[in-house]
C-alpha cells in the first residue's frame, strides 16, 4: 500500500461515509471504528519509535561533542596495563 493509497483510506475511516475500504465490501460503522483505532494506535507507535530514535541520535551527538578525540578503548587498555 502506498502513501496516497493510506491517506485515501484515513480519508474514508475519518469520514465513515464509506461502504468499500480498499476492497472490502459492505463494511460496517463498528468494522469501521475498529479499523480507523487500530491504524491510529499502528501509526501512533510509529510516531513515536521514530521521535525516540531521533531523540537518541541527538544525544550520542552531543556526546560525541563533549568527548573530542577520546577513544574509550584506549583508556581501558591504560587501567589494564596499570595493574
Amino acid at each position: 500500500m502506498t502513501i496516497s493509497d493510506n491517506s485515501e483510506v484515513i480519508y474514508m475511516l475519518k469520514n465513515s461515509m464509506c461502504t468499500e475500504v480498499s476492497g472490502v465490501a459492505a463494511v460496517a460503522k463498528e468494522d469501521i471504528d475498529v479499523i480507523r483505532s487500530r491504524f491510529e494506535l499502528l501509526m501512533g507507535a510509529r510516531l513515536r519509535r521514530k521521535a525516540n530514535i531521533e531523540k537518541a541520535v541527538k544525544i550520542q551527538n552531543r556526546i560525541r561533542e563533549k568527548a573530542g578525540d577520546w577513544q574509550a578503548s584506549k583508556q581501558i587498555r591504560k587501567w589494564r596495563d596499570s595493574r
